[in-house]
């Protein structure tokens, strides 16, 4: 009877250890999807606004996009984390950022 008890606890334990081992990457994807999906917006807005430096200033769009972005999605699209979204664009090249997931 012991040596079943025990084979069980090791089953258990595995079982534990693949589930822990699975959220980790869950939490890892979700993290490097949400960062691509940043610098993803933040490039279509300097973009849209003429490059880098009329970025910096432009405020309408930030503003329009606030609004929309908020009914739709909720918080966390308010106009300072858009601004924020526009500076990882502006100071992380793509290639930066695939470095920065991979080692991060």
């Amino acid at each position: 009877m012991t040596k079943l008890i025990n084979s069980e606890e090791v089953v258990i334990n595995e079982v534990k250890r693949i589930i822990e081992e699975s959220k980790k990457k869950v939490v890892s994807y979700v993290n490097t999807t949400l960062l691509f999906t940043y610098w993803n917006i933040g490039k279509l807005i300097v973009e849209y606004q003429g490059g880098e430096e009329r970025a910096k200033y432009g405020d309408k769009l930030i503003e329009r996009l606030s609004i929309e972005l908020t009914k739709e999605y909720g918080s966390g699209f308010d106009k300072r984390n858009l601004w924020l979204i526009v500076n990882v664009n502006i100071n992380f090249t793509k290639n930066a950022l695939v470095t920065f997931t991979n080692f991060g």
